[in-house]
């Protein structure tokens, strides 16, 4: 009886210790293979542990409030800069082709010692991937001082005012941060912002929510489409405006003047013309440009027989441009949305042309060419230009002029070069 007690001990304290090392094997393979994502080295010296394996996948997700959102369990993020010294990273953002749902749907919030306020995924800074990638989101920046350690917090849903068909709608997407020396994503317009200080005078300037390039440039050049562009200046929404400065087109504005609905930009023989000029030579760019609003201004004040339009009153008499187009009574004209259209004279006004002689802004090239901005009517149908002089000038809508096409590039580009003429900036196609 005691030799069988002390045999059961013995096969008792055997299988403990096999249970024992056992766990210990699974505990340090369990160890080694958390380490693969949960301690990611990037740069030598700056470390990085994620809370999970980076990657996020959402299949029929149920819409969540904001409140609700920010109540779900956050990726967590951990930043120590080990280096010597202070370090900038990025946390990015890559969302991937076979995903369904909209970026405009979805929500994020980020939080802790660095944070981006409730916002959604469509507002971020954003550039076009490559492969399986359709865009790469710069998400947030961090600068670091040596031997800094930060946590951040990163949650991400879809928005409850999204109602979801019986469809598959699926988000697929993958998160990392990298030290900025190793690489630094960058839209068109951070570039340009980057390579420009904001000014008063010549340069890029700040008006109300936009960025124009304003007087006497040389860093403002752009091959796009297989030519020579010029940018306007940057849009509220990052979207990049450019004027054609190419070969010389021409063409009249309408072919018949006596009717004041003859500076209308929808119905007139110039928008036939850019049309044409946009199927011919950008319409294998289309994903590339953007549909943006066009101001054809008509609202106006009538005197005697004479009509006076809003730009004519503002650009030629108070010098008080707008980049926002003024409701009009008249049935024709106005803010409508297009891919391709012109300068308007506020623009042009804002750029730093007047009603003077002016041969020292970029803009001037000794040429009469149209905007679309109707300036008056007294039995014909007269529009805006900037003259061969380079003032802002008008003429009758049946004249013979040049025309220089304005686009909008969409807001995730990538570019080389420096703007200059010698080393325009090169748009990356994908």
């Amino acid at each position: 009886m005691k030799s069988k007690y002390k045999t059961t001990l013995f096969i008792i304290s055997i299988l403990v210790t096999i249970g024992i090392l056992t766990l210990i094997h699974y505990r340090l393979w369990a160890m080694g293979n958390e380490k693969e994502y949960l301690a990611v080295n990037t740069s030598g010296c700056i470390n990085i542990i994620y809370s999970d394996n980076q990657e996020l996948l959402m299949t029929n997700p149920r819409s969540l409030s904001d409140d609700e959102g920010l109540a779900t369990i956050p990726n967590t993020i951990t930043i120590t800069n080990n280096c010597k010294t202070n370090e900038n990273v990025s946390l990015y953002l890559d969302y991937f082709n076979d995903t369904s749902i909209s970026d405009n749907k979805l929500k994020i919030n980020i939080n802790g010692d660095a944070s981006v306020d409730t916002s959604f995924l469509s507002d971020i800074s954003k550039v076009i991937g490559k492969g399986n990638i359709a865009y790469t989101y710069k998400l947030l920046s961090m600068d670091f001082s040596a031997h800094e350690t930060k946590r951040i917090n990163f949650r991400l849903w879809l928005d409850h005012d999204v109602a979801l068909s019986q469809d598959k709608n699926r988000f697929h997407a993958n998160y990392y941060v990298l030290s900025d020396k190793e690489d630094e994503k960058q839209n068109f317009m951070e570039v340009l912002l980057k390579n420009n200080k904001i000014v008063e005078n010549d340069g890029l300037i700040k008006y109300n929510n936009n960025y124009y390039f304003k007087g006497m440039l040389s860093n403002n050049n752009v091959s796009f489409a297989n030519m020579n562009w010029k940018i306007l200046g940057i849009n509220e929404d990052g979207t990049v405006k450019l004027i054609y400065n190419g070969d010389l087109l021409e063409s009249v504005y309408n072919d018949k003047s006596t009717s004041e609905t003859n500076v209308s930009f929808d119905d007139s023989k110039i928008k036939q013309f850019l049309d044409s000029f946009y199927d011919q030579n950008l319409k294998d760019y289309d994903k590339y440009i953007a549909s943006k609003t066009y101001c054809n201004d008509t609202s106006a004040t009538t005197t005697y027989y004479r009509i006076y339009y809003g730009s004519y009153t503002r650009n030629y008499n108070d010098f008080n441009p707008t980049i926002e187009c003024p409701e009009t009574e008249k049935e024709y004209g106005g803010s409508k949305e297009y891919k391709i259209g012109l300068i308007t004279l506020d623009e042009a006004s804002i750029a730093g042309l007047t009603t003077d002689y002016n041969n020292t802004n970029y803009l001037f090239n000794e040429r009469d060419y149209y905007t679309m901005s109707p300036t008056q009517y007294n039995y014909r149908a007269i529009v805006g230009i900037v003259d061969k002089l380079g003032r802002l000038n008008d003429t009758y809508v049946t004249d013979n002029k040049e025309v220089r096409p304005v686009i909008n590039l969409i807001n995730s580009l990538e570019v080389t070069g420096t703007g200059e003429e010698a080393n325009p900036y090169l748009v990356k196609l994908n």
